[in-house]
Formats: structure tokens, sequence, C-alpha cells
């Protein structure tokens, strides 16, 4: 770290007793970190109570950039420097730098530098500086868009298209031993407020469902009825469709993980015991 010979300020420690609340500046210049030479003498020509970092790329500047902190600038210095920055590198707006007055504790801007593990830090040279270096904590960054609670005003919902997930991701949490999905329905709906479409309290959950659920969770490669060709039924909304005639005359039933060649035969296809 930077440490020059200047005139030093209150410890840190007699800083944050004091509750030290001085204004400060924070400043964002984007420029190449091979620059930091020039950097640093733009902070010694204008300032001489001063702390900065390296950054590198991340989701705010997608470029190498430094963060500052000036606390003995005021609207004229912050003018000055801007301007002298400006003119050395010949382009001047926010895509450069940016900055603001702050009145919080100083800490705060140190521990923002941290956050970025591979930042160095460099100051001015007054021991209170590498006082707040040691001490102060890294900011935890957050990434993505900050997320609003709002209360749900309704209770889950099972329906045909998620009762399968849905039931397998709850026995996983709540009763992994368990192979039956009528028993993990009913922990789902009396526990933990599931509530079934009216499809389902209508209808019920078919049994090559139960059957399907079964397999899943003991490794079994399902072998159901409902994906071979079904002969109409006039009484449509009443799931009495029937499998056509010539299909699987041996019956259906599941077989072994990757056991798709087992013959099958009427006996074999039973509920399974525990449901």
């Amino acid at each position: 770290m930077s440490q020059l010979p200047t005139a030093d300020r209150p410890t840190a420690a007699a800083d944050r007793a004091a509750d030290k609340l001085d204004p400060y500046y924070k400043y964002r210049l984007t420029v190449p970190h091979a620059e930091r030479a020039v950097v640093h003498a733009f902070c010694e020509q204008y300032s001489k109570d001063f702390c900065y970092c390296t950054h590198f790329p991340d989701e705010d500047v997608v470029l190498e950039h430094f963060h500052f902190v000036f606390r003995d600038f005021d609207a004229k210095a912050v003018d000055r420097f801007r301007k002298a920055v400006s003119k050395h590198f010949g382009r001047a707006g926010n895509g450069l730098h940016a900055g603001c007055f702050e009145s919080n504790h100083i800490s705060n801007a140190v521990g923002y530098f941290k956050h970025d593990e591979h930042a160095e830090i460099f100051h001015s040279g007054q021991s209170s500086w590498d006082e707040y270096i040691a001490s102060t904590p890294a900011f935890i960054k957050m990434t993505g868009k900050r997320k609003v609670f709002k209360e749900s005003m309704s209770n889950p919902v099972l329906t045909y298209a998620n009762v399968l997930k849905q039931a397998n991701k709850y026995r996983i949490e709540h009763d992994p031993k368990c192979t039956s999905l009528s028993t993990i329905v009913e922990k789902m709906v009396n526990d933990h407020n599931w509530f079934p479409s009216r499809e389902l309290l209508s209808n019920g959950i078919p049994s090559d469902t139960h059957q399907r659920f079964h397999d899943m969770v003991t490794n079994k490669r399902s072998k159901l009825a409902f994906w071979l060709p079904h002969e109409p039924s006039e009484k449509k909304q009443e799931w009495t469709d029937r499998v056509a005639t010539g299909w699987y005359p041996s019956g259906v039933s599941s077989s072994g993980p990757g056991n798709s060649r087992k013959q099958w035969s009427d006996k074999d296809f039973t509920e399974p015991s525990s449901i």
C-alpha cells in the first residue's frame, strides 16, 4: 500500500468512537489499471487525504476501473479534479467517470473497495487508512435485481400437469421412503395446504398416474396403457375410453430399470401393495 509522509488524521478507532461522519467525495474512474501511476499522481496533486482501489470488470462496470474517496474535497476541488482528468484522457461523461458526496461513515466506502477480492488498495499515507482497511469487513454485493416479497393470496394447486413432479419433490423433502402417491398427496393437502384443481376433485387421480409415481420413485421403467391407441367412447366426459383390442394382449405392467423387453401378463399388473 502507498505510504506517503503526510499529516496524520485521528485514528480509525477514534473516528468510530466519536461517530465521526465527515462528508467525503466518492468517485469512479473507468480507465485500465495500467494507468495507476497517472491516477495516483492526480490524487497526490489535488488531495492530501484519499484512498482508492483497483476493481475488475463486473455487472455494473464492464471494464477495468478505479474507485476513490477523497476526505478533503469540496465542490470546487471536485470540479478542478474532474476537468484535469477529462483533459488528460481526452473524454468526459459517465463512460469515463462519476461521483457524488456522501455523509455516511468512511468505512462504508472501504468495505465496498474490498468486495472485489482481487482489489488492490492505495492511500495517501495516514495510519487511519491502514486501520480501516484492516478492520472493515468486505461489503457483500447483491447480484441481480432485488426481489420484493409478496405474500401469495392463494394456496398452491395440484393439477394433472404437475401432480407427479410436485408430489415427488414433496416426497424427497418430507418422506423419502414413501412410494405411494395417495399417501404423499394426502400429506400435501392436510399438512401443507396444497389444494387439488377442480378437475382433480371431480375425477380423481387415475390409477396409471399412481403406477407411474411408484415406478418413478422405485427406479422402474413404466409400461402403461395410456399411450396405446384407444377406441373412442361416446361418453367423453366420463373417462370411459378403453385400450383398442389387439394391443399388449398379455397385459401391461412395469419392469425393472431399463428392462423394456420383459413379457407382461395380466397378473403382473397390480396396484403396488403400499398404495
